[in-house]
């Protein structure tokens, strides 16, 4: 065949495939395009593949034209390797000897010819593959044949590709546009509406079949749509219009906030044919920011009469909101310390804002001063869960309470020094009392023993009825010496000023005459005693007296057990107004003790109730532990009585020798400065508030 007879079958191949596929489009149009040449060339076996990225595992067959209508599985006609080779040739490929499989037949294929479909970016997007049983015998009229169908078909390839992909994208778009919560509507030139989404439906409340028509401004208030319409002029000069807010109305005339937008819409000119835009319904967030806004001046009216300080730090804890008016007592205003570090608040903020940052809950108690007055503020602090960091803290003024606190332990310090007083005099009394029964009464007793005794030794062996009644002056006497001896014993025991006080102890335990009823006393003395002060000494000696006479006389009990210990205590600092934070973190303070004296006197006897334990200061019933009450409290210990029926009684007493032996207020100014300078240096550039 010459040359004049291919270019003749080129022609006539064209205008078929140009008649016959005219009218297509997609596959339709491959559909007649293989069919088309297929038969012409007589070639059996057509396939269009869709490229996608220039892989072969993105091939996919969209087309297949078979001869002898032989049905193929489409995921094996032609296999990867192939469709590989085919797709890395610039132009076309002829490859013989392959096999491709239907269900139930292999059919070995002698020749394969194939084309790449490019783009208008000369991207391959298709492969057009034509296969024979036979060999090709003049390859040259298949391959000029094919060549001049495959820009069209290349063309066709693409737009179908888009095709499928603006019905994704629409698809897509449509599914937003449905699901948003927006009002999405689409206006003329007229500002009549042309289209809606449901949210737009649900906003108002009309179907769209109501809304399609209707001009827009329908819908507000008469306010909102004249503005409107001017926004509307200004969109169709092509400008675009963002957050207006406006007042519409719903299909329950019920009036609606809502904010809204504006786009113009052009045509294929450049001119604007209409509007697209959407409509927000902010009612709900208004009503919110309203409730809030009042929440908020409620709140703060609340803090204005209060005395209390509300203030909220950030995660690096620096103070976003402070107000209240418990600020006045440290003579600022509401918001003054907003944007500075939290920690310069009180003395030791730093620590407590770091562990509410962490989770925990904090409390503290804090002083200072302003225009010399003292302040007093107790503060709690937590992290702020509602926001998702940063910590809140409340402080309430204190003062008034510390203040009263205050008077109250000086009222409690003068009763102290009074009760100390009394038992002073008390013991002065009785010192004197039991001078005067030795002085006066001893020694009259004395002297009527040895008149008695004179006139015994004077009558001899006569009057034996004088004889007889001097020697009952004689015994009487005696009698009455032991039991003036004994009440001056009680009064005041000789063995109190000797040097050793444990035997003073071991004498009062002889003289309760407990072994007379029974009762094994057991007595451990921790400590030396011995050096211990007379007040202190007598105020043992009466508590361990008192306790064994109640025991003999009322226990009834097998043992007793008497333990006095003396050691140092840590004291309470809080008890002496030194801040928790000194407590903390001033590492190099001396250590506070207390020298104290602890005695704990117990038995097994019949025990009495007591319900519950009582401390210094309440009201105790029997005399003798009154009396013992007494004695610890103006030495400014604590007592503790416990006992059930049945179980006995356990006396517990602690006694504070000097009190705190070092002052601690001179440190903890000194403390404060220097921890003021150290957080400065620290910080660096942050400025210290503190108090």
């Amino acid at each position: 065949m010459d040359m004049s007879d291919n270019e003749n079958r080129i022609c006539i191949l064209s205008k078929r495939v140009s008649d016959y596929v005219g009218r297509s489009s997609g596959e339709r149009y491959f559909n007649a395009l293989i069919s088309a040449i297929s038969k012409y060339l007589n070639v059996p076996y057509g396939f269009v593949y869709s490229v996608a990225d220039n892989s072969e595992d993105c091939c996919t067959l969209i087309v297949k034209s078979t001869g002898q209508n032989t049905n193929y599985n489409e995921k094996t006609i032609l296999d990867s390797s192939i469709l590989e080779q085919l797709l890395n040739d610039d132009n076309y490929s002829f490859i013989a000897d392959i096999n491709i499989y239907d269900f139930e037949n292999q059919l070995k294929l002698k020749s394969l010819v194939s084309f790449p479909l490019r783009d208008s970016d000369n991207n391959i997007t298709g492969l057009i593959v034509f296969a024979n049983t036979e060999v090709l015998i003049n390859q040259k009229i298949v391959i000029d044949t094919i060549e001049t169908q495959i820009p069209r078909a290349a063309s066709e390839l693409e737009r179908l590709q888009i095709k499928n992909r603006l019905k994704t994208f629409e698809s897509n778009y449509n599914n937003l546009v449905d699901s948003t919560p927006d009002a999405i509507w689409e206006l003329d030139i007229s500002g009549r509406i042309i289209s809606i989404n449901n949210s737009c439906k649900a906003i108002y409340g009309y179907s769209e079949k109501v809304m399609i028509g209707k001009c827009y401004t329908d819908y507000m208030t008469n306010a909102s749509a004249n503005n409107f319409v001017e926004k509307l002029a200004l969109a169709e000069q092509g400008g675009s219009i963002y957050n207006v807010l406006s007042d519409h109305i719903s299909r329950e005339n019920k009036q609606i906030r809502v904010s809204y937008n504006i786009n113009p819409k052009f045509d294929v000119n450049n001119s604007v044919i209409g509007v697209i835009g959407t409509t927000r319904d902010i009612s709900a967030s208004v009503r919110a920011q309203e409730t809030i806004k009042n929440n908020s001046e409620l709140f703060s009216s609340i803090l204005a009469k209060l005395p209390l300080i509300f203030f909220r730090v950030d995660q690096n804890g620096y103070i976003v909101d402070i107000r209240g008016n418990g600020l006045k007592r440290m003579g600022v205003e509401d918001m003054d310390w907003v944007d500075k570090p939290g920690y310069g608040l009180f003395l030791g903020m730093d620590e407590k804002i770091d562990s509410a940052l962490s989770g925990n809950t904090v409390f503290f108690e804090n002083r200072g001063t302003f225009n010399g007055k003292p302040w007093w503020f107790y503060t709690s602090m937590f992290f702020d869960s509602w926001s998702g960091f940063g910590a809140v803290g409340f402080s309430v003024d204190i003062t008034a309470q510390k203040c009263v606190e205050e008077q109250l332990v000086e009222l409690l310090n003068n009763n102290r020094k009074l009760a100390q007083k009394l038992v002073e005099v008390q013991e002065d009394e009785r010192r004197n009392l039991a001078r005067e029964l030795h002085d006066e009464l001893g020694q009259s007793v004395t002297a009527v023993k040895s008149l008695a005794t004179a006139i015994t030794a004077s009558v001899g062996n006569q009057y034996t009825e004088v004889r007889s009644l001097a020697n009952s002056i004689i015994d009487l006497s005696g009698r009455l010496y032991d039991v003036v001896n004994n009440i001056m014993q009680r009064l005041r025991p000789d063995i109190i000023d000797g040097l050793d006080f444990n035997e003073t102890i071991k004498n009062c335990i002889v003289r309760s005459q407990l072994e007379a009823v029974g009762v094994n006393c057991e007595l451990k003395i921790t400590g030396n005693i011995n050096d211990l002060e007379e007040v202190v000494k007598v105020t043992i000696y009466r508590i361990v007296q008192e306790c064994l006479t109640n025991v003999s006389k009322h226990a009834m009990a097998s043992n007793v057990t008497i333990h006095i210990q003396r050691g140092m205590e840590g004291s309470d600092l809080r008890r002496k107004k030194i801040y928790d934070a000194v407590q903390r973190d001033h590492a190099n303070m001396r250590s506070v003790n207390r020298d104290t004296i602890k005695i704990n006197i117990g038995d097994d006897g019949i025990g009495m109730n007591v319900n519950k334990k009582m401390h210094t200061g309440k009201h105790v019933k029997r005399h003798g532990l009154q009396g013992i009450n007494e004695r610890v409290t103006a030495m400014g210990g604590s007592l503790i009585i416990s006992g059930e029926r049945g179980k006995g009684v356990n006396i517990q007493a602690v006694l504070v020798l000097g009190g705190i032996n070092h002052d601690v207020s001179h440190d903890t100014k000194n403390y404060i400065a220097d921890l003021t300078k150290m957080r400065a240096v620290q910080h660096g550039s942050k400025k210290i508030h503190t108090l």
